[in-house]
């Protein structure tokens, strides 16, 4: 787990763990056979957790409003968000 600041920076501009990528194009191409993506993307991503399990959404100010404690249920920066 990563909670120094400086490691989650490094972990975000690093791209991702490669090994993964192989792994997850390998769950894909078990679910949907055959399927020939023209690229694949992947990414570094952090989940956050809140004591809760629940997000913590809210008013901060007037006409702003946070989201934040996804606890591993939202795809990081998914074309739907």
């Amino acid at each position: 787990i990563e909670k120094d600041p400086d490691g989650m920076v490094k972990w975000y501009r690093s791209g991702g763990d490669e090994g993964r990528q192989q792994e997850l194009w390998e769950m894909v191409d078990k679910l949907v056979p055959g399927l020939k993506p023209l690229k694949i993307f992947v990414d570094a991503c952090i989940t956050s957790n809140t004591p809760t399990g629940r997000p913590y959404l809210g008013e901060v100010s007037p006409g702003v409003f946070v989201a934040a404690g996804g606890n591993g249920q939202a795809a990081k920066s998914c074309d739907e968000i």
